[in-house]
């Protein structure tokens, strides 16, 4: 079989076309990914509010938002199915939380909105971390963004 020159021209538009579909369906799990993060920490801060109404103070816990039947099971990443970020203070009757998801795409939109605070300062109990966001989202080093919300 001989190949000429158009057909190694349409081989290589073939293999241009499946890495570009390739790349952009990964780039949609990314962000499917990340907006069920996103939802997930959304109901843990829900189940806060409604536990904060009923006790005055914020759950020690995620399992703690289980027990009491404001949640029906822990929510956890979808990829790792490990579970989120979460610390209180202080370490009775907690008047504080910061609750946060590592995202899979440091560009989403969604991180110009969240509370970039930093929980490994001070007096915090349970999962203390860092949720400020990187300078420079759109770096192709690897990098952690964190999606976080803190209530006080």
């Amino acid at each position: 079989m001989k190949l000429t020159l158009n057909s190694i021209f349409s081989i290589i538009i073939i293999i241009i076309l499946f890495v570009a579909v390739f790349f952009s369906w990964r780039d949609a799990f990314y962000r499917y990914r990340d907006g069920l993060r996103v939802e997930d920490i959304k109901r843990i801060s829900l189940a806060n509010a409604i536990y904060y109404s009923h006790y005055g103070y914020y759950a020690k816990s995620i399992s703690l938002l289980i027990e009491e039947k404001l949640l029906e099971e822990e929510p956890k990443d979808p990829k790792t199915k490990i579970s989120y970020y979460y610390a209180y203070m202080p370490k009775n009757q907690p008047s504080d939380y910061h609750l946060g998801a590592v995202l899979e795409k440091c560009s989403s939109d969604i991180l110009d909105i969240d509370s970039d605070y930093n929980s490994t300062e001070g007096f915090w109990y349970g999962y203390p971390f860092n949720g400020i966001d990187p300078e420079n989202k759109l770096s192709f080093r690897k990098q952690i963004c964190i999606y976080d919300i803190r209530v006080e």
